[in-house]
């Protein structure tokens, strides 16, 4: 029967993966042994990625109750993806060094204990312009004491991967949690314990102190800001007049921006620009009617946090070319919200900021002013068509990186705090 797994929470925010783990000892009969682990790592802007991970370490068979089971070396092989490695080249790293950690239970007769310890990357690596970072850390482990007889378990769990980001002008540490994906093995090792007399009850493992690593890199230091262009599709719904508005071609140029720890969450500072689209209704429920709607460009905020994208996005319409039951209603050039729409934006659990995703939003349409060429026409526009309860179903598509300065041809990304 397995022993239960401990899954400790992760405190920081996502990227990355090794497993290291607890074995190894004074008893005779080491073994060597080679574990492969599969775990899913959420990190700041290319969000989940699964990572499968070679431990190998050597347990002893035997052990004795109270006699400490000293870990010997360990070590764990892995490979960053392509794109996650991109993602670290955006950020400006040159190269990359650190270390993981990783929770452990260690189980004996229905009783556990949880252990933390953490590994080394030998040296710097340098990061690769294309294709996959291979890593690997090195590592002892707690020793452990077995407080009965009957079989010792350790059993894997959470992991952090703390990479330290080499760059031109400094460094910064960008840690990522990773948890293992269910149903799968995460027994690391099985050692027979003995040495107790019957009856003993039965007592929780101790697990000594983790040795001391060095650490290579300073505290962390602010990432800076990176430029992404969207693609925009979707669809808005004013609800007063039933009407349903293809959103046409459009886009978001933003700023994103990897916050601190713990949460590590993702910042996106941008602005949306839509084409001019025409709108079809039907005034008081039966008079046909149509019009160009501009959508102003005005900026947009949302927080990527624990893989939900929220925030606001401000704009403000323009209605013009107007045409009711065939003939020309002309509302001239100024006719616009009198006020700006705030629009709540709140995307699915799958949203990354490296992929994009569905977005969906909420909002209340203000009244209108500056409507009427020849005549007053604000409260006729504003009558018909404000109120709350009006929607935007919008779906950002996957980002392009311009080259900053610029312009880029290959990704039409303008610098949102300056249009």
């Amino acid at each position: 029967m397995r022993p239960p797994v401990s899954s400790r929470p992760a405190a920081v925010a996502a990227f990355g993966l090794a497993v290291l783990l607890v074995g190894a000892g004074s008893a005779p009969g080491l073994a060597g042994k080679d574990s492969t682990l599969h775990y899913t790592c959420q990190f700041p802007a290319t969000g989940a990625v699964d990572l499968a991970v070679t431990v190998s370490a050597a347990y002893p068979d035997t052990g004795r109750v109270g006699q400490q089971v000293a870990p010997a070396a360990a070590s764990v092989r892995f490979a960053v993806p392509a794109e996650a490695t991109a993602e670290l080249a955006k950020l400006g790293a040159v190269t990359v060094d650190g270390g993981t950690q990783l929770a452990t239970t260690v189980a004996q007769q229905g009783k556990s204990t949880d252990s933390a310890w953490t590994a080394q990357f030998a040296q710097p690596v340098p990061i690769p312009a294309t294709g996959e970072l291979a890593l690997t850390a090195s590592g002892t482990t707690p020793p452990v004491t077995p407080a009965v007889d009957g079989p010792l378990t350790v059993a894997a769990g959470t992991l952090v991967l703390n990479l330290s980001l080499h760059k031109a002008d400094g460094s910064t540490v960008l840690p990522v949690p990773c948890t293992p994906v269910t149903g799968q093995n995460t027994m690391l090792a099985t050692i027979t314990v003995g040495g107790t007399e019957t009856g003993t009850p039965a007592q929780p493992p101790v697990v000594g102190e983790q040795p001391a690593t060095p650490q290579s890199t300073p505290a962390a230091a602010p990432l800076p800001p990176n430029p992404l262009h969207y693609p925009l599709t979707g669809s808005t719904t004013i609800k007063k007049l039933n009407a349903v508005t293809d959103l046409g071609k459009g886009g978001v140029d933003a700023w994103y921006t990897i916050g601190p720890a713990p949460d590590f969450d993702v910042t996106l500072h941008g602005k949306m620009r839509l084409d001019p689209v025409p709108t079809s209704f039907l005034n008081f429920g039966f008079v046909p009617a149509t019009a160009m709607m501009q959508f102003v460009p005005g900026m947009t905020e949302m927080v990527l946090h624990k893989g939900k994208a929220t925030g606001t996005s401000k704009t403000d319409t323009r209605l013009y070319e107007a045409r009711v039951n065939g003939v020309g209603m002309d509302l001239g050039q100024t006719c616009h919200n009198a006020r700006t729409i705030s629009i709540t934006l709140e995307s699915g659990s799958n949203f990354t900021v490296l992929g994009g995703g569905p977005v969906n939003g909420v909002f209340d349409l203000p009244g209108f002013t500056g409507c009427g060429a020849t005549e007053p026409l604000d409260a006729l526009i504003t009558g018909l068509t404000t109120g709350p309860g009006n929607t935007a179903n919008i779906v950002l598509g996957k980002p392009c990186r311009p080259k900053v300065p610029g312009p880029d041809p290959t990704c039409p990304w303008q610098d949102p705090d300056k249009f």
